[in-house]
C-alpha cells in the first residue's frame, strides 16, 4: 500500500482505517466510547497493544491529544503498523497505540475538546489552578467578537505586544495555558476533562507493572515544514532528560532550558503520567507545518467560529479549511518527512530496549 493512503480527511475514515489496520496485524483493541458525537456520529479512544501482556517495557505511541492533529498522527500510527511495527518487537516489551486522546476535536477538527479545553494544559492539580497574569492583558485580541479573514488588525495587535512585552513574554503569556478564560486560547478547564479521566484509566490498564515506558505523543504545527523534535519538560540535568537523549538524541529538546520552539507550559499529559508512573519518559514528537502567524490565525478564526458563528456559514468552511492547513498540510512533500523522522524515532526507542 501506497504510504499516503494511511493519511484521511475525516475522523471517520481515519477512525475505521486504524481499527481495520489494527486487525489486519492482529492487535487487541479497545475502545472508549465519548459521551459526545461528531459530525459523523459516535466517537472514540481506541487504544490498541500487542505483544506480551506480561512484558515489562512498554513503548507508548500516542494521537489526537490536540484533536485535530490525530489526522497526521492516525496516519503514523496506521503506516507503522503496515510497516511491521508489531511483528519484530524487542524481548520483554510491548507496544501500545492510543488514537484520538481527544476524539472530540479529531473529529470536529478542532485542537481542543468539547468544553474548549486544551488538553495538554488540563493535567493540573486544580486545588492549586495556576494564574497567567499575562494572558488577563492579551485575552481580548484572542477573542475577537467578530472575524475578518484578512485579520489585519489582530496581527498589528500581536506584533505590538511582542515588541513590548519581547517574544518569550508573549508566547508564555499566550500558549503557557490559562484557567479563567473559558472560552480564549490554550483553557485548561477547571476540572480534569473526559480525556484526561479516561487516558488514566487506559495508563492503569497498561503501565501498572511496568518498569520502563516511553511515551511518544504526535503532535503537528511548531517549528519549520517538515521538521521535527522531540520536545521534553525535563530539565537538562535530570535523569528523565538523559534517558530522552539516550533514545534520540540531539532531536529531544527541553522547554525548560529554552531550546524547544514551545514555551514551557503547564497541565501536559506526559509530564503528569511521568508522576504517576516513575518509569516513564516521554516526549512530544512535534512536526513543524506553517508559520506560527499562519497557525495563530487559524485558531483565532476557529475560536471565533465555534464561540459566534456556525459551521455551516459562508465563513465556516474557509475556516476549516485554514484548520486542517495550519495541523496537517495536503503535502505529500510533508507526508513523507513526517513518516521518515516518525520510524527513526519510533525505531531508536525500540533500539534502547533492546539492552
Amino acid at each position: 500500500m501506497d504510504m499516503h493512503q494511511h493519511f484521511f480527511r475525516s475522523y471517520k475514515q481515519a477512525r475505521d482505517h486504524f481499527i481495520s489496520s489494527c486487525g489486519d496485524f492482529q492487535t487487541v483493541v479497545e475502545s472508549h466510547q465519548h459521551p459526545g458525537q461528531g459530525p459523523e456520529g459516535n466517537i472514540y479512544m481506541d487504544v490498541a497493544s500487542s505483544g506480551d501482556p506480561d512484558a515489562t517495557r512498554v513503548v507508548v505511541i500516542s494521537s489526537g491529544t490536540h484533536g485535530i492533529e490525530g489526522y497526521s498522527g492516525s496516519g503514523l500510527q496506521c503506516l507503522l503498523l503496515h510497516e511491521g511495527l508489531t511483528e519484530h518487537l524487542p524481548h520483554n516489551t510491548r507496544v501500545v497505540l492510543v488514537h484520538g486522546v481527544n476524539p472530540y476535536g479529531f473529529a470536529w477538527q478542532r485542537r481542543t475538546n468539547e468544553s474548549n479545553i486544551d488538553l495538554n494544559r488540563n493535567f493540573v492539580d486544580f486545588s492549586q489552578t495556576p494564574i497567567n497574569t499575562g494572558y488577563r492583558e492579551i485575552a481580548s485580541i484572542f477573542e475577537p467578537q467578530d472575524w475578518d479573514a484578512n485579520s489585519s488588525l489582530i496581527q498589528d495587535q500581536i506584533r505590538r505586544v511582542v515588541k513590548a512585552k519581547g517574544l518569550e513574554w508573549y508566547q508564555g503569556a499566550v500558549s503557557g495555558g490559562q484557567y479563567e478564560y473559558p472560552e480564549g486560547m490554550f483553557y485548561g478547564g477547571t476540572a480534569p476533562a473526559w480525556s484526561n479521566q479516561t487516558i488514566h484509566q487506559v495508563a492503569r490498564t497498561h503501565l501498572s507493572f511496568a518498569s520502563e515506558i516511553c511515551w511518544i505523543d504526535i503532535h503537528t504545527a511548531l517549528g519549520p515544514f517538515g521538521t521535527a523534535e522531540c520536545i521534553v519538560d525535563y530539565a537538562p540535568d535530570s535523569d528523565s532528560y538523559r534517558r530522552c537523549v539516550s533514545y534520540w538524541g540531539d532531536r529531544v529538546k527541553s522547554v525548560i532550558s529554552g531550546d524547544s520552539h514551545s514555551a514551557p507550559i503547564r497541565g501536559s499529559m506526559i509530564t503528569d503520567l511521568s508522576g504517576h508512573y516513575p518509569a516513564l519518559v516521554g516526549a512530544g514528537l512535534e512536526f513543524g507545518t506553517r508559520s506560527g502567524r499562519e497557525v495563530m490565525q487559524a485558531l483565532i478564526a476557529d475560536q471565533w467560529l465555534h464561540r459566534y458563528g456556525e459551521l455551516d456559514m459562508a465563513r465556516g468552511h474557509p475556516i476549516k479549511d485554514m484548520m486542517m492547513d495550519a495541523f496537517y498540510p495536503d503535502s505529500a512533500e510533508w507526508r513523507e518527512s513526517i513518516a521518515k523522522i516518525t520510524r527513526q524515532v519510533v525505531d531508536q526507542a525500540f533500539d534502547a530496549f533492546k539492552g
